[in-house]
C-alpha cells in the first residue's frame, strides 16, 4: 500500500541566508490536523554541494539528540520540491542581535537570557547518542543565532557548523575554521574546540548586552588578549553589581581552563538576579518583539509564497545517512588532512615572513576564511583592485547589491571584489556594521552573471 505523503503550506519567509532559506508554514494532515512549523529549504543552487547537503543533514541529526526548551527543536529531515529541508519547530521571536540594535537591553533581562542560554549549552554539551557523548560544540555563539519570543522564550538556533563526534556528523569540519572573530575564544585560532569555548563565546554575547558595544576581535596572543580585556574591564566599571562584572571577566579568561562551566553561569546568573532592578523578561520582550515585528519588512516576491509542497517518495529519505567508510579510508583521511595542514602553514609563514602588514588578515584554513578586524578596529589595507585576468582565463560577472559595507570573494591565493572574476569556487566575505562575517559560498563557471545580494539584518548574502 502506498504511504500517505505530507503536505506543507508557506505562508511567510522568516529567514534568508547563503545556503537557504526558514519558512513559516503549516503541517496540513488528515481530519483536518493542522501544525505550525518552520521550514528550512536549502537553495536548488545549493544541491550539487555535498559540504552543504552533509551540514545542512548533520544539523537534523543533531538537533534531534537534543531535547532543551532552550534549543530549537527538529522533528524530520525531508525532501520538497526535491530539495532536502529540515523540519523545525516555529519560534516566533525576534533574533538577539535585532533586540541589542533596538536599543540597551535591561541589566536584569540579559542576565535571565543569558541563564538561559548557559542551561542550553549544558544540555548540548553532555547530550548523548545512546550511551555514546556526542562531545557537541556550537562553534558559533553569537546574537543572530540566538531567538528570543515575545513571553521571554530563549532560543539557541544554527548548528550547522558545530563540531560533534563523527558517529553523528556526515560532513567534516574538524579541520575547518568556522566562527565570527569577535566572538571566538583565544584558543580557536589554534583550532581548540572544546565545550569552553564556547563559554567564551557567551561571555563576549554578555559583555555586547550589557554594553551595547562588541568586545572585538580576540587573539591567541596572551599580551594582546590581556589589553583586549583590560580595555572591557574598563567599559564594565559602571555596572553596579561586583558579582556580574566578576561574571564576565571569568567568561573570558585566556586560559580554558580558568572559564566556568556553563552550568556554574547559569548557577551565577540565579545568583545575581535578585539585587538587579528592571522589569522581567517577559514583560519586557513582549513589547520590544512586538516593535521588531513591526518594523520587518516582509518578503514578496518569494516564488513559493502561499504554495503547497508535497513531500517525496519515502525511498528518497534513505540517502539521509551517511555511509560506513572502510578502515582504511580513515588512515588515507587522517594522512591527507596532516600533508594539508603543513602546506597550508608553510604558505602561511611564507606570507607572514614577507607581508608582515597583511598577516593578521589571512587566515590558516585554505577551505573557510572568516576573519576580519572588528568595526571598532582599525580596517586591513584595502587589497588593490584585480587587474583584469589573461583573455584565455574562462571569467564570470559578478555585481553587489544591499547594504553589506565591502563584499569580498576568497580563494586560496585570492581576495577579490566583485566584477569580472575567473571562474572557481570562491568563500564570500561581507562586512557589515557588526563586523565581518563568512557569508557563503559560491561556484562560478565561464559565463555566469550573479548578484550577490547581502542583508545586514540577515547577517548574510544570498545569489541571484
Amino acid at each position: 500500500m502506498a504511504s500517505v505523503r505530507r503536505l506543507y503550506k508557506i505562508y511567510e519567509v522568516l529567514g534568508v541566508g547563503s545556503f537557504g532559506t526558514v519558512y513559516r508554514a503549516e503541517l496540513l494532515g488528515s481530519a483536518g490536523f493542522r501544525k505550525s512549523i518552520a521550514l528550512k529549504l536549502l537553495h536548488p543552487d545549493r544541491a550539487s554541494s555535498p559540504d552543504i547537503l552533509e551540514r545542512l543533514r548533520d544539523e537534523a541529526r543533531l538537533l534531534a539528540h537534543l531535547a532543551h526548551p532552550g534549543i530549537v527543536q527538529v522533528s524530520d529531515l525531508v525532501r520538497l520540491e526535491g530539495r532536502w529541508t529540515v523540519i523545525l519547530e516555529h519560534v516566533p521571536g525576534a533574533s538577539l542581535r535585532e533586540l541589542i540594535e533596538l536599543g540597551r537591553i535591561p541589566v536584569i533581562c540579559t542576565v535571565q537570557m543569558v541563564e538561559r542560554l548557559a542551561e542550553a549549552l549544558d544540555a548540548a554539551h553532555n547530550a548523548k547518542d545512546g550511551a555514546t557523548p556526542l562531545n557537541l560544540v556550537h562553534r558559533d555563539i553569537k546574537p543572530s543565532n540566538v531567538l528570543v519570543t515575545g513571553d521571554g522564550s530563549v532560543k539557541l538556533v544554527d548548528f550547522g557548523v558545530a563540531l560533534a563526534n563523527a558517529n553523528v556528523r556526515e560532513a567534516n569540519t574538524d579541520e575547518l575554521f568556522f566562527g565570527a572573530p569577535e566572538y571566538m575564544a583565544p584558543e580557536r585560532w589554534h583550532f581548540s574546540d572544546t565545550p569552553a569555548a564556547d563559554v567564551y563565546s557567551l561571555g563576549a554575547v554578555l559583555y555586547e548586552m550589557l554594553t551595547g558595544e562588541l568586545l572585538g576581535r580576540t587573539s591567541a596572543n596572551l599580551a594582546q588578549h590581556c589589553d583586549l580585556i583590560e580595555d572591557a574591564a574598563g567599559r564594565l566599571f559602571r555596572l553596579e553589581s561586583k558579582e556580574l562584572r566578576q561574571l564576565v571577566e571569568r567568561m573570558l579568561a585566556y586560559a580554558p581552563e580558568e572559564r566556568p562551566t556553563p552550568r556554574e553561569v547559569a548557577l551565577a546568573c540565579k545568583q545575581i538576579l535578585p539585587g538587579l532592578p528592571g522589569p522581567w523578561l517577559r514583560d519586557w520582550a513582549e513589547g520590544e518583539v512586538a516593535r521588531i515585528f513591526d518594523l520587518r519588512l516582509p518578503v514578496l516576491n518569494d516564488p513559493l509564497l502561499g504554495a503547497v509542497l508535497e513531500e517525496s517518495d519515502d525511498d528518497e529519505l534513505t540517502a539521509v545517512m551517511p555511509r560506513a567508510q572502510p578502515a582504511w579510508h580513515n588512515g588515507l583521511r587522517v594522512g591527507v588532512l596532516a600533508l594539508t595542514a603543513v602546506l597550508a602553514l608553510m604558505a602561511w609563514w611564507a606570507v607572514h615572513a614577507t607581508t608582515t602588514s597583511l598577516a593578521e588578515d589571512r587566515r590558516v584554513s585554505n577551505r573557510a576564511r572568516a576573519t576580519a578586524p572588528a568595526a571598532s578596529a582599525p580596517p586591513s589595507p584595502e587589497p588593490p583592485k584585480a587587474a583584469p585576468p589573461p583573455r584565455h582565463v574562462a571569467t564570470a560577472e559578478v555585481t553587489a547589491e544591499g547594504d553589506a559595507r565591502q563584499i569580498f570573494l576568497v580563494a586560496d591565493d585570492r581576495r577579490l571584489k566583485p566584477g569580472t572574476i575567473p571562474v572557481g569556487t570562491y568563500d564570500i566575505e561581507a562586512h557589515f556594521d557588526s563586523g565581518w562575517v563568512l557569508a557563503g559560498q559560491v561556484q562560478l563557471a565561464a559565463g555566469d552573471e550573479v548578484t550577490i545580494a547581502c542583508q545586514s539584518s540577515l547577517s548574510g548574502c544570498t545569489l541571484r
